[in-house]
């Protein structure tokens, strides 16, 4: 059921469009007035793919993932949703909803009636540059995505995609200290495409040279530096073949 939104409540998701664009006082209460706080169990379904398009959204707590499926009945996870993310941008303006969204962990999302946010962004020049903003980092995100897919190895792709994470939380740069990462190597096998059993070999290769710890169900990244030489391909890395037969981690 929704509810109505509080002031401390939309001050909380960093890095919504008054805390990023330094938008006034006016807006705030607008925004404020607009959305409504929906709470979502793991598993639940926010939106579904090609529906249309009839709210936007603002993730508080929690962690939503949009997956797509193709005509021939393939699924793949298109991005992750963490706390403070606006979405979905591009399909505000296209009209149906690109893909999927599920909540994978309890989230508390706000959420905005379409044609009412519309009429604030005409008027709000702010505004519409965010939501333009955020859709370019959107495509942007899909496009390096795409080419992880197409040129890294598996080993690559993982270190790929804890750098990206690393990058959401620390919002704007590579975190040059240690930090904790809320994922599961269930999780990150579909992400990156392959087997858990898989991300679980690279996982104890990279514990063995001290880059990371694992955790159920979380990764401690030490060496995030580690993370992206690996992907510029001056780290010694795991073959192919190599990370099918290394030993598992034990945990995740």
């Amino acid at each position: 059921m929704a509810e109505q939104t509080t002031r401390a409540e939309m001050q909380a998701a960093a890095p919504l469009p008054q805390r990023e664009a330094d938008f006034p006082e006016v807006l705030q209460d607008v925004l404020q007035r607009l959305f409504c706080l929906q709470h979502l169990r793991p598993g639940e379904v926010l939106f579904r793919q090609d529906e249309p398009v009839t709210h936007v959204y603002f993730l508080l707590q929690g962690r939503i993932v949009i997956e797509r499926t193709d005509q021939w009945g393939n699924t793949s996870a298109l991005c992750s949703r963490n706390a403070g993310d606006f979405f979905c941008p591009v399909s505000l303006f296209t009209g149906r909803y690109f893909g999927t969204a599920r909540a994978v962990r309890p989230s508390l999302v706000l959420s905005a009636p379409k044609e009412q946010f519309l009429e604030i962004y005409k008027g709000y020049p702010l505004l519409r540059e965010w939501a333009h903003r955020q859709c370019l980092l959107q495509v942007i995100g899909l496009v390096d995505r795409a080419n992880a897919v197409m040129h890294y190895t598996v080993e690559q792709r993982l270190a790929w995609l804890l750098v990206q994470e690393a990058k959401q939380w620390g919002r704007t740069e590579m975190p040059r200290r240690p930090m904790e990462l809320h994922l599961t190597q269930q999780e990150l096998a579909h992400w990156i495409g392959a087997t858990r059993e898989t991300v679980s070999r690279i996982l104890k290769h990279w514990k063995e040279q001290g880059w990371i710890q694992v955790r159920r169900g979380r990764l401690l990244v030490l060496e995030p530096e580690a993370l992206e030489t690996l992907l510029q391909g001056k780290q010694p890395a795991l073959s192919e073949a190599e990370s099918e037969k290394a030993p598992a981690a034990e945990h995740g």
